[in-house]
C-alpha cells in the first residue's frame, strides 16, 4: 500500500520533530502518565492466549485499517479490512492484497488449500513429502496469519519503538463490548516558528492482551506549509467460539 507508506512517513516525521523539540523544551507540552504498555502486557503472553483459543473453541478477528493525510490542501485516504479465523488446524485468512484463503491442516498426510478466485472457491490438495512437509505447511500458514495477527500484538511488534520506555495515561474503555485498558500519549509544540502535535491512543483487551485499537494522528504548520495525517486500526469483530 503506497498510500499507507506515505501516511506513515508524514506522521513519523512530525512525531520525531515534536519529540526532538521536547528534549529542548522549545514551547512543548507533553501528555503523559505513569503507565507503560510493555510493562503491563507481554507479546508472548498474547500469542499464547491466541493459540490457546485457536485450539479450544476457536478465535475470529476482523480489523478495519484507515489512513488519511492532507498536505497543503491535497487530501488522500485509504481503508481496508483484514480478517483471521482459526479453530484447531483449520484457518481462514483474508489479507486483502493476498486475497481470501482457507487452509485445512487436519490431516497428517496432506493439506487442503482453498482459494477464492472471481468469487468462486477452488480447492487443491497437496500431499506431504520430503520436499513439502506438514511443518512447512504450518510455517506457510503462520507467515500469512501474521500479516493480520501483527495488529493483535502491535504494541510488542511494529510499534515497540514507539512505546518503549514511554509512560502513558491509562483509563478504562470499551471496544466492541470488551473491557480494555486505554493508553494515551501526546506531544504538542506551539511557538513563533511552528505549530505541531501528535497523539497516540492504544486499547488493549484486558482478558487476552490483544490490541483492539491503535490510533495515531499528527499535524504541523510552519513557514506557510501545513500537513496532517492519521492512521488507525480498529477491531470490528472478536469471537471466541464458532
Amino acid at each position: 500500500m503506497k498510500k499507507r507508506t506515505k501516511f506513515i512517513l508524514l506522521i513519523t516525521v512530525i512525531v520525531a520533530f515534536c519529540v526532538m523539540l521536547t528534549a529542548c523544551n522549545f514551547g512543548v507540552s507533553v501528555i503523559e502518565g505513569d503507565y507503560s504498555i510493555e510493562e503491563d502486557y507481554k507479546i508472548e503472553d498474547t500469542k499464547t492466549k491466541i493459540n490457546t483459543m485457536r485450539t479450544s473453541d476457536g478465535i475470529s478477528l476482523k480489523y478495519e485499517i484507515e489512513a488519511s493525510s492532507t498536505d497543503n490542501q491535497e487530501t488522500a485516504s485509504d481503508k481496508q479490512t483484514v480478517s483471521y479465523a482459526s479453530k484447531n488446524d483449520i484457518y481462514y485468512i483474508n489479507a486483502t492484497e493476498e486475497g481470501e484463503h482457507y487452509f485445512d491442516l487436519t490431516s497428517d498426510e496432506y493439506e487442503d488449500y482453498y482459494e477464492k478466485i472471481d468469487d468462486v472457491w477452488t480447492i487443491k490438495r497437496y500431499y506431504y513429502n520430503e520436499e513439502f512437509t506438514k511443518k512447512e505447511a504450518q510455517e506457510e500458514v503462520d507467515s500469512l496469519s501474521n500479516i493480520i495477527l501483527v495488529y493483535s500484538f502491535y504494541y510488542g511488534g511494529e510499534a515497540k519503538d514507539e512505546v518503549s520506555g514511554v509512560k502513558m495515561k491509562k483509563e478504562d474503555a470499551t471496544i466492541i463490548n470488551r473491557s480494555c485498558d486505554k493508553y494515551s500519549w501526546g506531544v504538542s509544540v506551539n511557538n513563533a516558528l511552528i505549530s505541531a502535535g501528535a497523539t497516540t491512543d492504544c486499547y488493549i483487551d484486558k482478558e487476552t492482551g490483544i490490541c483492539l485499537k491503535w490510533a495515531l494522528s499528527a499535524g504541523a504548520s510552519a513557514f506557510g506549509e501545513s500537513g496532517n495525517g492519521g492512521i488507525s486500526f480498529t477491531c470490528k469483530e472478536f469471537k471466541t467460539s464458532f
